[in-house]
């Protein structure tokens, strides 16, 4: 199930190097402005694939994800988001919301406060997700580090 986003992470840090190469010719020609979206355009790629991971390692559409109002699905998006926050420090509470179909940065902050209470209270739905996707993101990881290191 989630072979598609194991693919793309080993190719993570050489798209990384030609965004900063690309990043490097937009500021020489046309100043700083552009070079602050190149990197939204990554921020929105790795928000993207935690969602696509979530979605995978849970079983559910990207669709449901996004847009499913029902029990199991609502705790999936709100665990996504919430994903996003902890592994994606340079994203704005604004574009992980923008990313899962939102306007308003509250809703980043209410579903860091549903999974965290969650969690603390060991739900058991919610503690057996993040353990699942948590493992998911680990491997992508160990993966990525072992790549870097000539495994």
């Amino acid at each position: 199930m989630m072979v598609d986003i194991f693919k793309l992470m080993p190719h993570a840090t050489a798209i990384r190097q030609r965004i900063a190469d690309f990043e490097s010719c937009i500021q020489q020609e046309f100043g700083q402005n552009i070079v602050v979206s190149i990197a939204l355009i990554e921020t929105k790629y790795q928000i993207d694939a935690i969602a696509k991971l979530v979605s995978e390692t849970l079983n559910f559409t990207m669709t449901d994800l996004l847009t499913g109002r029902k029990g199991d699905v609502v705790l999936a998006r709100h665990l996504a988001i919430y994903l996003c926050k902890e592994h994606i420090h340079k994203a704005k509470l604004k574009e992980i919301a923008y990313c899962f179909n939102s306007v308003h940065h509250t809703t980043v902050m209410n579903s860091c406060n549903v999974v965290k209470d969650l969690l603390e209270t060991k739900n058991e739905a919610m503690t057996a997700y993040y353990t699942k996707c948590q493992q998911a993101i680990n491997k992508i990881i160990n993966d990525e580090n072992d790549l870097h290191k000539g495994k």
